[in-house]
């Protein structure tokens, strides 16, 4: 079996194919610079010439307030490139796995999102992410879509890693209590991904659209000090202040869905795969940092 994983720089992408190189998977890395999917025939030539049984999307435009100034370049990778992606896949046969997110939904719904649920996302990225979607969907049959909620991991840009660069500054945050989600550990997604990968391989035909988070819902100002709690254990208590707000108080540029929790009981149905606590991971995190940090 041979995987094809785009964006392999970023935080999905690093994860799937750390997990893969781990589970003596053959797998073939690109950032988006050597595999721009926002160029159709750059994308056709490749696919054509690596031949994967497999394609692994994880290429994206990730910042949420950047895409409000600059949406354009986001709709290129988010929207345009999956439909790239989608259209060449197709056309050689190769299954495609793509990542999207929780943020294609407006946030307002009272309880968990299933995937059936109407999406109306309140921000370009969402929008663009969505618009990716229905891409795919015009131009390839053999997909699975993987909504996810949001990632943390130590490798790339996230909030975990921000909160973790700011703790010797003793930072103060302010951070949303109003934002209800569930954290989700890109190393997490991974093993996600390679599982459903292993039952399509046996046969399984589960095509369409999954949700997958961590366990345990949170907001922004708890999963903070979740996280500095584990930092406490290694560098002492010198706790930068988190000081709770409200999501209009937080000096966002971009709008943000309240309520980004999702149902994933039918990933659990199609393939057995369970939600994992996305707590040992903050902490296998937090301790590779300051293991890092003593080092250096």
């Amino acid at each position: 079996m041979k995987l094809l994983v785009t964006g392999c720089t970023g935080q999905l992408g690093e994860a799937v194919c750390s997990l893969a190189a781990s589970e003596n998977i053959e797998c073939k890395g690109f950032s988006l610079k050597a595999l721009d999917i926002t160029r159709a025939f750059k994308v056709y030539r490749i696919l054509r010439k690596e031949k994967p049984d497999y394609i692994i999307n994880a290429a994206a435009f990730n910042d949420i307030d950047l895409a409000e100034s600059e949406p354009e370049q986001c709709y290129a990778v988010n929207r345009e490139g999956v439909f790239h992606l989608a259209k060449s896949s197709a056309r050689l046969g190769i299954p495609l796995i793509h990542l999207s997110t929780s943020s294609v939904f407006s946030g307002t719904k009272g309880g968990p999102y299933v995937e059936g649920d109407g999406a109306n996302p309140v921000n370009v990225f969402g929008r663009s992410k969505l618009q990716g979607e229905h891409a795919l969907k015009s131009v390839c049959d053999e997909h699975i879509i993987l909504r996810a909620g949001p990632v943390f991991s130590e490798w790339g840009d996230n909030f975990l890693k921000t909160l973790l660069a700011g703790w010797s500054t003793k930072q103060n945050y302010k951070l949303p209590v109003d934002q209800r989600f569930a954290p989700t550990s890109a190393s997490d997604v991974a093993r996600v991904i390679i599982a459903m990968i292993r039952q399509i391989d046996c046969g399984v035909r589960p095509w369409g659209t999954y949700h997958y988070t961590g366990m345990e819902t949170t907001n922004w100002h708890d999963f903070a000090q979740s996280v500095f709690e584990e930092v406490k254990k290694y560098e002492g208590d010198c706790t930068p202040e988190l000081t709770p707000v409200d999501t209009k108080q937080a000096g966002y540029r971009a709008d943000r869905p309240l309520n980004t929790v999702l149902n994933c009981n039918k990933i659990l149905e199609t393939f057995g795969i369970r939600q994992r606590s996305w707590m040992p991971e903050v902490s296998r995190v937090v301790k590779l940092y300051c293991q890092q940090s003593v080092t250096n």
